[in-house]
């Protein structure tokens, strides 16, 4: 049998790997979860443990840390899980709770999504917001905020919104991966998608292929993933 030249990259094994330093980075976010002075979440848990930041140096040291459930978050009210001032959160949401409770999840108002607000968006006009009902006020203040004219699509009928997006010239639309991809099937009929400069993308990840798709239909738009969660504040990054 022939030899078949390959060219093959070589990873480290599990057990070399187990043996790195944590890094930096990571080090500066457990100490920050440990000894912020704004919840004692999990400095109780690091506690009762028998963990001291100390002690954490290499990968395998992780083993040491508990997992937290589900139910321990449910638990707690809401300000009991804020990694920051109450002065800094602007509104808080549940989610549907079909598991019989819905969970909170706490927005910062003052962070680094302002940031991408103030730089990405001072070149655009108009922004079409395809979000749920409840998730409009909140996208409404944010756009109006910075002299946006905000115009309200509706999920549940993209033939509507994509005539209402050629209507008003958007050149901006917010809306989750999946969405959007369906919403430009019906858009690309009557409005032309070289005019979209910005797409925000938000309420679930984005995959490669999805980020390739919507890159090939917009060649235009600066395409910006959005996130957010109670302990890293609200993100704002470009998708490659």
């Amino acid at each position: 049998m022939p030899r078949i030249k390959t060219n093959l990259k070589t990873f480290s094994s599990p057990a070399e790997d187990s043996s790195k330093k944590i890094p930096k980075k990571l080090r500066d976010i457990l100490r920050f979860a440990y000894t912020n002075r704004f919840s004692d979440f999990y400095r109780k848990k690091f506690d009762a443990a028998g963990i001291t930041l100390g002690n954490i140096k290499i990968l395998t040291d992780f083993q040491q840390f508990p997992f937290t459930s589900k139910e321990e978050i449910m638990a707690r009210d809401p300000d009991g899980l804020l990694f920051l001032p109450l002065s800094k959160v602007d509104y808080v949401r549940f989610s549907s709770g079909t598991s019989g409770r819905g969970l909170s999840v706490v927005y910062k108002a003052h962070g680094k999504i302002d940031e991408f607000y103030k730089d990405f968006m001072k070149d655009v006009r108009r922004v079409l917001v395809l979000n749920s009902p409840r998730g409009v006020p909140q996208e409404y203040d944010r756009y109006r905020s910075l002299g946006k004219l905000v115009v309200v699509g509706e999920p549940q009928n993209l033939e509507a919104s994509s005539i209402l997006a050629e209507k008003t010239k958007v050149d901006t639309i917010s809306a989750s991966a999946s969405l959007l991809l369906l919403f430009t099937e019906r858009l690309k009929q009557h409005y032309s998608l070289d005019r979209i400069k910005l797409l925000r993308l938000h309420a679930e990840g984005t995959t490669p292929l999805q980020r390739k798709l919507i890159k090939n239909q917009y060649p235009n738009a600066l395409v910006i993933a959005t996130y957010s969660s109670t302990e890293t504040g609200n993100i704002a990054y470009q998708c490659p």
